[in-house]
């Protein structure tokens, strides 16, 4: 990417620690762009990534707590001045059967694998409107397709996330703004 830096697009990553998100992290850091990365525990950001820059924003992203998702997206929009792209990468891979009665695990599950990207994808979509070709990548799991497991808790959580996605590609398509589902398998 030759732009300058301040026109280079902005994205954000939640659960970019580790895994899937930390490997997408890598792979735009090296096309260019300007990343904003979330994590409950913001030192395993730098652990992974190296320290801050002007570049890259760590930020203390906490799934279960929608105070860190207000304060993460409103930082991100004041250091760099717009927003470009979210990735819905954190997630709950907890194992809830179907004759398993854990409403408090079914609720966990909820909480970081629909609600947080819900939120994230409302508080970031007034920004990826104003570009006007705003992107949003949910990383979702073959389970939100297809279902070869007996859990089902992260099953029904996957497939609300694939929902989320549709809606949210019928809601900003007019204001220009795509969203995609990537399913992977096992990781």
């Amino acid at each position: 990417m030759t732009t300058a830096k301040e026109d280079r697009p902005v994205v954000l990553v939640s659960g970019a620690n580790r895994g899937i998100g930390a490997a997408i992290a890598r792979e735009l850091k090296a096309h260019g762009y300007r990343l904003s990365l979330g994590a409950r525990n913001v030192d395993t950001l730098q652990s992974e990534h190296g320290p801050a820059d002007d570049m890259t924003h760590y930020a203390r992203f906490d799934a279960y707590d929608p105070a860190t998702a207000e304060a993460w997206v409103a930082g991100t929009a004041e250091r760099f001045g717009r927003i470009d792209a979210l990735v819905n990468n954190a997630g709950n891979g907890e194992h809830v059967h179907l004759m398993d009665d854990d409403d408090a695990a079914l609720d966990r599950l909820w909480a970081v694998n629909v609600k947080a990207p819900l939120r994230l994808t409302r508080l970031c979509m007034p920004h990826l409107e104003a570009t006007g070709r705003g992107r949003i990548v949910n990383i979702v799991s073959l389970s939100g397709k297809r279902v070869r497991n007996p859990l089902v808790g992260y099953n029904m959580s996957k497939f609300a996330v694939m929902g989320l996605t549709h809606t949210t590609r019928h809601v900003g398509w007019d204001n220009g703004v795509r969203e995609t589902a990537i399913c992977p398998s096992f990781v």
